[in-house]
């Protein structure tokens, strides 16, 4: 299980080196179903998978697999815009 932080609600994507099962799951335990598949063609070439959920503040877990994979990489990235910028 990894253990993540999101500190500003909003869209996230979170994607994957291999194509394993992932959970997640908030700080009751619950799962979270997501919002989107990105296609191939949206994805990082480092990417196998890549899917779109829903994170309000607080603490996170992603869980992987099971899978036969010696090593799977995540990387966890807001999609939110920052309305600061502007």
């Amino acid at each position: 299980a990894l253990p993540i932080s999101v500190d500003k609600a909003s869209d996230h994507v979170i994607g994957l080196s291999d194509d394993v099962s992932l959970k997640v799951l908030d700080k009751d335990g619950q799962a979270l179903a997501a919002k989107q598949e990105l296609s191939k063609s949206t994805q990082c070439a480092e990417l196998a998978v890549a899917r779109v959920y829903k994170l309000t503040v607080g603490s996170w877990t992603l869980v992987l697999g099971p899978t036969d994979a010696t090593g799977v990489k995540a990387i966890v990235a807001s999609l939110a815009h920052d309305e600061d910028a502007h």
